[in-house]
């Protein structure tokens, strides 16, 4: 059976890539690896959803769902210095890259990262208050915000 980016655990041999992208004015430092989405470059997805973001919507606290290695929700890290970011993926490997993205990009201070399995359970015993929701999953992105 192959393993996909969706799989907790991915059984691929790694192969990490490192890159800078540039996301809401922001030059990034990535790295990925095998069994992540999109290894190779920020996807185009992404890119656009950061693109048609509101960026005048107040931005106190971000959840990022399916973050993979965190590209969006580090960039909106830098996009809102006073914003708390909270990052979920049920990839570990992914996960590992996303804390290592958020310490290379000077957020790591502001953001958490969770397993999502976890994380439900988080979300169902706390309230998070103003939290604008990036919902990814499989190719479409869905932009939920109680400001709207």
């Amino acid at each position: 059976m192959t393993d996909y980016y969706f799989t907790e655990n991915p059984n691929v041999e790694h192969d990490e890539k490192h890159w800078r992208y540039t996301l809401l004015g922001h030059e990034l430092k990535f790295v990925s690896d095998n069994g992540v989405f999109s290894k190779n470059t920020v996807d185009f997805g992404t890119r656009t959803l950061l693109e048609a973001l509101p960026l005048d919507v107040p931005q106190s606290s971000i959840l990022d769902v399916g973050c993979g290695y965190g590209p969006m929700g580090i960039a909106l890290a830098k996009q809102f210095p006073e914003a708390r970011v909270e990052m979920t993926d049920v990839n570990e490997r992914a996960l590992a890259l996303a804390e290592r993205n958020a310490e290379a990009n000077g957020v790591a201070a502001r953001t958490r990262v969770y397993h999502s399995d976890a994380y439900a359970k988080k979300l169902m015993a706390e309230t998070f208050g103003n939290v604008t929701v990036l919902k990814k999953n499989k190719g479409y992105y869905i932009l939920r915000s109680e400001h709207e």
